[in-house]
């Protein structure tokens, strides 16, 4: 990472683990936790009890990728239902990572993109990936 907006997320990731260093307290990863992915996805069943309450069901989804969490909680919300999940990212220099990825068959680790947009600099997380590269959860990016 380079660059003032690189410098302050190290800054913020150093004060944080102090933090956690001082206090004993845990830092929950918003890409990495099976429990937040299933918060995330509860989205999925709040839009599905709206729909239900108007007599009607979502013919697809097409949910930002950023890192990937939202995208994958959606999925696994709405599988096995006839909604299909698409998600999107720019085309933009690196901010494609996940797109690029299911294209590779492998997880791109790294997001080289000068933006002030914090959620397009972050590469997918491991765990989401897990989600976000089957075609039978998400539809494409």
């Amino acid at each position: 990472m380079r660059g003032p907006v690189q410098e302050v997320f190290k800054a913020i990731v150093d004060v944080v683990n102090a933090l956690q260093k001082s206090t004993g307290g845990s830092c929950v990863s918003t890409v990495n936790n099976p429990d937040i992915l299933l918060g995330q996805g509860t989205v999925g069943a709040e839009m599905m009890e709206q729909m239900r309450a108007r007599g009607s069901e979502l013919d697809i989804i097409i949910a930002p990728c950023g890192s990937g969490g939202l995208l994958a909680g959606l999925a696994l919300a709405f599988h096995g239902y006839p909604t299909k999940v698409f998600g999107v990212e720019p085309s933009k220099g690196d901010a494609d990572d996940a797109r690029r990825g299911r294209l590779q068959k492998r997880r791109i680790d790294r997001v080289e993109l000068s933006t002030i947009a914090d959620g397009l600099r972050c590469p997918v997380g491991k765990a989401v990936w897990e989600v976000i590269k089957r075609p039978e959860h998400v539809e494409d990016v």
